[in-house]
């Protein structure tokens, strides 16, 4: 698909800039890029010059490094996800793997001097802005798996030969021009590991079904700064910078398979049974063969089959806890410039308190629909939670009159507790639980009290 965004800048929401999945995709439904695209087909989306300028730069990628080198020294820090490279690939014609090694981040600008592409993988971690954009395209977009922004600086001629990836890959370019090329499907669906052309070419790998390819069949396309190109895992592609450096970011999504939620949420289902929680013998007798009618495999398969049959009827846990990993986001390792929340009060305000829904963007709020009803997901990642640990505040709420009252309640920017609870009563929600959600929202951060004069 090639199609021009909507606006240049975004969208603008509460008077805030908003980087959210509409800003990346340029006004297409995110329903067309699930159905027609996602793990399909190539999307490409041209965009006006200028899109991304407030969304990254050199000069975010310089802060970045900066901070990443001060950490390093300062913390000794070590971050599996967040690690630097300096390739030397020409395109098609390199020797791909045996022409990039590991640099420090104060390595970078001499690096890219001589030649080489930086690649920077997870620089959101030292990105406050990125990590916002990432962490909202997730809930937005509603997948369970990690993502992250990785950065790639070329010179020109500089870049990638034929390869694929078990990612799901989003370009977007930011300065200077990239000629990609790339197949028109990929040649297999969530491959285990990224694959090397020249690899794929070898005696070795004679046998694996995918050896074939033909270049001439690829899609040949110059990217251009606000341009946008999604390819799904197992696409074979190479790119190179044109007329000069190339600055872009790529939105990886790591796969997440349903398998993961699926076990992640029986284990919390049967872990508070012991004969779940270990395994027990079963002696090889003098054949040693294991005797199968005496291990216990069919009873304890025959109970797991009905939990599985429980969760098929009421699948209200598998989305909450897909509710939550739609939420969860690493968070950076920079300063963030979301405001300190004051600390948590310990009762209801004032019943004439002024209070203030927060325009911020950091809050996530997911409903979820399943065949028990909906459930409201209100969750904002702690700016306490540091090198590498996710952690978050949250509430969830699956009273369909409290998730109707709270919709009608933050629609309105300003309003006084006795407003909130009248529109209770109205709802016949009643003034003692919203008293107690609002006690929970302003805990949360969620509301703030601008003025209450029974706390004078």
């Amino acid at each position: 698909m090639d199609s021009a965004p909507t606006s240049s800048n975004g969208l603008q929401t509460n008077g805030r800039f908003d980087h959210g999945l509409a800003y990346l995709l340029g006004g297409m439904p995110p329903a067309v890029l699930a159905g027609e695209f996602w793990a399909k087909q190539p999307l490409l989306i041209r965009g006006e010059r200028g899109k991304f300028e407030s969304l990254f730069d050199r000069a975010r990628l310089a802060a970045a490094m900066r901070a990443a080198q001060a950490a390093i020294v300062a913390e000794r820090l070590l971050l599996p996800e967040f690690v630097i490279n300096a390739s030397f690939e020409r395109g098609s014609a390199s020797a791909p793997g045996r022409q990039r090694i590991a640099i420090q981040p104060y390595q970078w600008q001499a690096m890219h001097a001589a030649g080489a592409t930086v690649c920077v993988n997870a620089i959101d971690r030292f990105d406050a802005g990125l990590s916002r954009f990432a962490r909202r395209v997730k809930a937005e977009l509603g997948y369970p798996g990690e993502i992250r922004f990785n950065c790639y600086y070329s010179p020109d001629g500089a870049g990638f030969s034929t390869h694929f990836d078990v990612l799901v890959t989003t370009t977007l370019q930011i300065e200077g021009r990239k000629r990609w090329r790339y197949a028109p499907a990929a040649v297999t669906t969530w491959p285990v590991d990224n694959g090397e052309l020249t690899d794929y070419e070898s005696e070795e790998r004679a046998g694996d079904p995918w050896r074939a390819f033909c270049r001439a069949e690829l899609v040949d396309v110059v990217l251009e700064p606000g341009d946008l190109l999604m390819l799904p895992s197992g696409t074979w592609h190479e790119a190179e910078a044109v007329d000069g450096d190339s600055l872009a970011l790529n939105l990886a999504f790591e796969p997440f398979s349903f398998l993961t939620l699926v076990s992640e949420t029986l284990r919390g289902r049967l872990a508070g049974h012991a004969r779940w929680r270990g395994s027990p013998l079963h002696p090889r007798g003098d054949a040693a063969v294991v005797d199968a009618e005496r291990a216990p495999f069919t009873a304890m398969l025959e109970e797991l089959a009905a939990e599985i049959r429980a969760l098929a009827d009421d699948p209200s846990e598998l989305w909450s806890a897909w509710a939550q990993r739609t939420t969860a986001y690493r968070p950076p390792l920079v300063s963030d410039p979301i405001a300190p929340r004051a600390a948590a009060v310990t009762a209801a305000p004032g019943p004439r308190a002024l209070l203030e829904v927060v325009q911020d963007d950091a809050f996530q709020f997911v409903v979820t629909r399943s065949a028990t009803g909906d459930r409201l997901v209100i969750a904002l990642p702690s700016p306490l939670a540091t090198f590498g640990i996710t952690a978050s505040r949250s509430i969830e709420i699956d009273d369909p009159l409290v998730i109707d009252w709270l919709r009608r309640v933050l629609r309105h920017s300003r309003f006084t507790l006795d407003h909130a609870v009248g529109w209770a009563t109205e709802s016949s929600l009643g003034s003692a639980a919203a008293l107690e959600v609002m006690t929970a929202l302003i805990e949360l951060g969620v509301i703030a009290i601008i003025h209450d004069t029974a706390r004078r």
